[in-house]
């Protein structure tokens, strides 16, 4: 569930960020990373990350497949630094433009 919280925390602020700064309307959460990478929020590659994690949080809230362990372990391992390096790009940006 933690992780699930972080997957939906990171999607929440896209979207706010993408409504307050009128980038467009997403039709899905993965665009609204193709949003902020396209106005030069985020990098292509923390786009591509937060968008894969968009995919874990789908399969972990709607069940569509049983949720593999070893992905899940994986996401633990190996990328749980993709919450930060996107924090910090949505922060650095934030101060560029206050």
């Amino acid at each position: 569930p933690n992780l699930q919280r972080a997957c939906e925390a990171c999607i929440d602020l896209a979207m706010h960020i993408v409504a307050e700064q009128k980038f467009g309307l997403p039709q899905h959460s993965r665009d609204a990373f193709a949003l902020l990478e396209e106005h030069g929020v985020i990098s292509p590659s923390i786009s591509k990350k937060m968008k894969a994690m968009v995919g874990f949080r789908n399969i972990a809230v709607h069940d569509y497949q049983q949720l593999n362990l070893g992905i899940l372990q994986a996401i633990v391992e190996h990328h749980l630094d993709d919450f930060k390096q996107f924090t910090k790009a949505i922060l650095d940006y934030a101060k560029k433009n206050s």
